[in-house]
């Protein structure tokens, strides 16, 4: 239950600073089909921007989740200034890298319900499979990021970096959360 406190409580800042300052970490909310693949629910998040370190060429994570596999989450990772092939991706959350896992089958096709039709073309985009738990973790990190390996070199930009650096994809990690926990209280439950 103090996951779901500190859920609701960082929505509700970000909202209002957002609406004080023109801030950005609330732009893209997260989309919620009610009656997804299979009659099931799912949520959405674009891809964020990460604290970009190699302008003009950023990293970008968004996430995706189905009440079908409630446990299971992907990450849609991101590179925007730049046309070229993902072939790997992993993050580092507290010293802990977790290598993401490419989709394949059955899986391929339930995560890219959103995504397809969303997706900003101006960048190349990859999605891989992963676990809410693994969402839960990044979301309460007190350090992370994302690496993308591509057939043109491999970039990493920082998540969060402590002493409130975050990047609008550490917010909208919440704003994803916050959306699962409505349909599946059960999944967030252990979530600090």
């Amino acid at each position: 239950m103090k996951g779901i406190t500190k859920l609701t409580l960082l929505a509700a800042s970000c909202s209002a600073l957002a609406s004080i300052s023109g801030c950005t970490t609330t732009e893209f909310d997260a989309i919620v089909k009610e009656d997804g693949l299979n009659d099931k629910p799912s949520v959405f998040i674009e891809p964020h921007l990460n604290n970009c370190k190699v302008q003009p060429v950023c990293t970008r994570i968004g996430a995706e989740w189905h009440d079908a596999k409630p446990n299971d989450a992907s990450f849609v990772v991101a590179l925007n200034g730049i046309h070229t092939e993902i072939t790997g991706a992993s993050l580092n959350i507290d010293g802990e890298t977790i290598a993401l896992t490419e989709l394949v089958g059955l899986d391929d096709t339930l995560y890219r319900q959103h995504n397809l039709w969303t997706m900003n073309w101006d960048s190349t985009h990859q999605t891989f499979l992963s676990s809410i738990d693994v969402v839960k973790k990044l979301a309460n990190a007190e350090l992370s990021s994302l690496t993308i390996e591509t057939t043109n070199g491999t970039y990493t930009d920082t998540i969060y970096g402590g002493h409130g650096h975050r990047a609008e994809s550490y917010d909208a990690m919440w704003r994803f959360l916050h959306e699962v926990d409505n349909f599946s209280p059960s999944v967030i439950s252990d979530f600090e």
